[in-house]
């Protein structure tokens, strides 16, 4: 849905009118919300919500708890870990074999080169231990790629000079 930040009231959300399409490609960067149901069928209530790359974040969750609205999240003004956070993934406390509402605001402002317009809002969702062991594995894949490039490049230099 389109045309609503992320000062929004989840009442609002809620009695809103939804498209199934983004219609407006600037939303991207205005920011945009996305709604949606999530059935738990894991074996734990603890459920992590992932998403590809995101700069910034509001979430509400409703279920038999309640109504959860969580911080709005601004990558580089926002703390990168906060209870029930790791930068843009959340952990999410949803009943066992329950169904729940969940709203999901994006935004990225400045719009990264790397991402297309379609790829914004995807997202991965499990439990919290896999999207947390996927937080913690990242870097480390960065490091595997950026190691061997480096002493390739040393190396060829080092030929080069030879």
């Amino acid at each position: 849905m389109e045309g609503f930040d992320e000062n929004v009231s989840f009442e609002d959300l809620e009695l809103a009118v939804w498209s199934d399409m983004r219609l407006n490609p600037q939303s991207m960067v205005e920011g945009y919300w996305v709604g949606f149901t999530v059935k738990n069928n894991l074996p734990t209530d603890k459920i992590g919500l992932s998403h590809n790359y995101n700069r910034e974040k509001k979430l509400f969750v409703k279920n038999s708890i309640g109504i959860k609205e969580f911080d709005y999240w601004k990558l580089g003004s926002s703390r990168h870990r906060e209870e029930n956070r790791i930068e843009s993934e959340y952990q999410l406390t949803i009943p066992k074999n329950e169904v729940s509402i969940i709203f999901n605001f994006f935004r990225n402002r400045p719009v990264g080169g790397f991402n297309s317009k379609d790829n914004y809002h995807r997202m991965m969702i499990g439990s919290w231990e896999a999207v947390h062991t996927k937080d913690f594995l990242r870097p480390m894949g960065q490091i595997a790629f950026i190691a061997p490039s480096l002493l390739f490049g040393i190396y060829y230099f080092v030929v080069f000079l030879i």
